[in-house]
């Protein structure tokens, strides 16, 4: 035998990316990208004098613990993303405001659900202003375990492990989505 030595292949370091190569993605097996389109969408926030006075002065029962500003805008600020899943996802959720304006305008509770059982309620109302302008008003806050939707009216309930849309029809609060992260 002769002590002929293969010659090794060498480590690339580098790997080459084919920026031009069909891939999978979610519509086709063969599919290129061409390019990234990025949206810029403003959603001012706003708050009605009814939930600041609630929040600095209280109510006939004293003042409102929980309700700050920061944990509020907080809620609100995640809110917007998810809710245009949901409307995208289900088609006929409608929870944005346009003109002309109603007499009874839409509004959404947002409940944030915290570890010692508490739940934050938020009464919100978005408005389209123009086609990458919406407002997000937050009309009142509480802190309050049994708060209920009015009929007709959705809800988006933060949890722990998963987001959830809630309808109430006929006095019953129902389930229609969720999301789970």
């Amino acid at each position: 035998m002769s002590e002929y030595k293969r010659p090794r292949i060498k480590k690339i370091s580098e790997i080459i990316i084919d920026e031009d190569a069909y891939i999978e993605n979610a519509c086709s097996k063969n599919a290129k990208k061409i390019n990234d389109i990025s949206e810029n969408i403003i959603t001012e926030f706003w708050i009605d004098k009814h939930y600041s006075i609630r929040d600095q002065h209280g109510d006939d029962f004293g003042k409102r613990e929980g309700i700050d500003i920061k944990t509020v805008e907080d809620v609100v600020n995640r809110s917007f993303k998810i809710l245009k899943y949901f409307n995208f996802k289900n088609g006929k959720f409608q929870f944005v405001n346009f003109p002309p304006k109603k007499i009874r305008p839409i509004r959404i509770v947002l409940k944030q659900i915290f570890e010692e059982n508490e739940t934050l309620n938020i009464i919100a109302e978005y408005n389209f202003i123009e086609l990458n302008l919406y407002e997000v008003t937050v009309i009142t806050a509480l802190r309050k375990e049994n708060f209920t939707l009015s009929d007709g009216q959705y809800g988006i309930v933060f949890d722990f492990d998963k987001i959830k849309l809630m309808f109430k029809v006929r006095g019953n609060e129902i389930l229609i989505d969720e999301y789970i992260y």
